[in-house]
């Protein structure tokens, strides 16, 4: 039996289908849904934002300012006078050390006091035996003068000793004040007694400078004293 030729299937033309035709209302509906939903958006965060909780501020979480005593006026009053009072002490503070080198020295000869003569070394002898004894005594007197030391006078301090007492004194003030900017008031208190050791044990607090300067540290050490 003679079977019939083969012949190879031919390719189908593709079939091109025409897309639909996209005229001014298709861009106008597509233009208000994008509206729509950007209105919807919108909305939708407006309103989260009106409906969420307010926020408690971090002063009300540590406590209202009524109740830390903030608006208590007796306690601004003892605040306000803390704060005045160390401003008048960090002033005083400055002014002791810029008033150190007008501050005299005890470098001066010590006391000391004529030793005056008994009466019966005095008196001129009567007899004509000793009246050479007590011209001789009297020729001695002129060239000889004996002198008593002062128990409290204190020793002499060399030069380079006061200038660098003078330059200690300094410090421990501005020390003083330091301490006291820094709120370690206990510091400075010690400050101040070195300092006021300083100051009686190389300058003169008897004139007015001295006095002065020597009221103003002791009231310094007094009030640092009550507060530390």
């Amino acid at each position: 039996m003679n079977e019939a030729p083969h012949h190879p299937a031919q390719p189908q033309p593709a079939v091109e289908v025409a897309s639909p035709a996209r005229g001014p209302l298709y861009w106008v509906g597509l233009t208000l849904v994008i509206a729509l939903l950007a209105a919807a958006v919108v909305f939708f965060v407006l309103h989260q934002i009106r409906s969420a909780p307010p926020e408690t501020p971090t002063a009300q979480l540590s406590g209202t300012p009524s109740e830390s005593g903030d608006d208590n006026p007796s306690e601004k009053a003892v605040a306000a006078a803390r704060a005045q009072a160390k401003k008048n002490q960090l002033t005083a503070l400055q002014a002791l050390a810029d008033q150190v080198p007008a501050l005299r020295s005890l470098n001066q000869a010590p006391n000391l006091s004529t030793v005056k003569p008994s009466a019966d070394v005095a008196a001129p002898a009567s007899s004509a035996g000793t009246t050479g004894l007590a011209r001789l005594s009297e020729s001695l007197s002129a060239l000889f003068l004996v002198r008593r030391l002062d128990p409290s006078a204190k020793p002499f301090a060399s030069d380079q000793q006061v200038a660098m007492a003078r330059q200690e004194l300094r410090l421990y003030l501005l020390a003083a004040r330091l301490g006291l900017m820094t709120d370690l008031p206990t510091q400075a208190y010690q400050d101040l007694g070195n300092a006021q050791r300083l100051l009686l044990q190389y300058f003169e607090t008897q004139d007015a400078v001295g006095q002065a300067f020597s009221k103003s540290l002791t009231e310094l050490v007094t009030q640092l004293g009550e507060g530390a």
